[in-house]
């Protein structure tokens, strides 16, 4: 009796162990679907915002090879709604502003090094580039707060909640404020843009809560 009751024991203790460690590997395979969906969001992040960055060098280089004219931008007026300011002026007439319209253009090409960035409402996501060609000295002004999200963008939802920020230097702006409940274990991914007019960091954030997740952080 006392060996068959021995052998019950073992074998209950056994099979909690085996739950136990079933469990353990499906939290443990839950964690990491879920690391692994947050870091492709922030991959898809980080390159939207790339592209629309490259956009803007594109509308500074091609601009600044046409002559100005009052023309000249309202054409791409509706295209792009968060530059809110295209202003031209000749190079050889200082303080002369030929024209100043809502939107711009749509393009590839590189921005040359000469290109400025300044930033005096950055909180808000406002700031000026200016670029001098050949033709033209082009300062676009844009408000990354108007920009329209690109059909890719991941929406935040209450199971992955995503934040998204900008820095430049010191200031930060709230691209995406924190959406959904607070959670216990932060999910982290930051990555410089690779724009020498533009050097922003994007920093993609989202919390797990008790029930879905563990304290990790992405660094790539």
């Amino acid at each position: 009796m006392q060996a068959r009751n021995h052998t019950i024991r073992w074998v209950a203790a056994a099979g909690l162990m085996l739950a136990l460690l079933g469990s353990a590997w499906l939290v443990h395979a839950e964690w990491t679907r879920l690391r692994g969906a947050f870091d492709t969001q922030a991959r898809i992040i980080h390159r939207l915002l790339s592209q629309q960055m490259v956009q803007h060098e594109a509308v500074l280089a091609t601009l600044a090879l046409v002559p100005p004219s009052p023309d000249v931008a309202r054409p791409l007026a509706g295209l792009y709604p968060h530059i809110t300011g295209v202003h031209l002026q000749r190079p050889d007439a200082v303080g002369l502003q030929t024209t100043s319209s809502p939107p711009a253009a749509h393009g590839t090409a590189a921005t040359p090094p000469e290109a400025g960035l300044s930033a005096p409402s950055w909180f808000a996501g406002q700031y000026s580039l200016t670029l001098s060609g050949t033709q033209a000295r082009v300062t676009l002004d844009i408000d990354l707060s108007r920009w329209p999200r690109p059909a890719e963008w991941p929406e935040s939802t209450l199971g992955m909640p995503l934040a998204v920020s900008l820095t430049h230097g010191q200031h930060t702006f709230d691209l995406q404020p924190t959406a959904g409940p607070a959670g216990n274990w932060p999910l982290e991914a930051s990555k410089a843009i690779a724009s020498q007019s533009q050097p922003f960091t994007v920093h993609t954030r989202s919390a797990l809560t008790w029930g879905q997740g563990c304290p990790i952080k992405i660094r790539w």
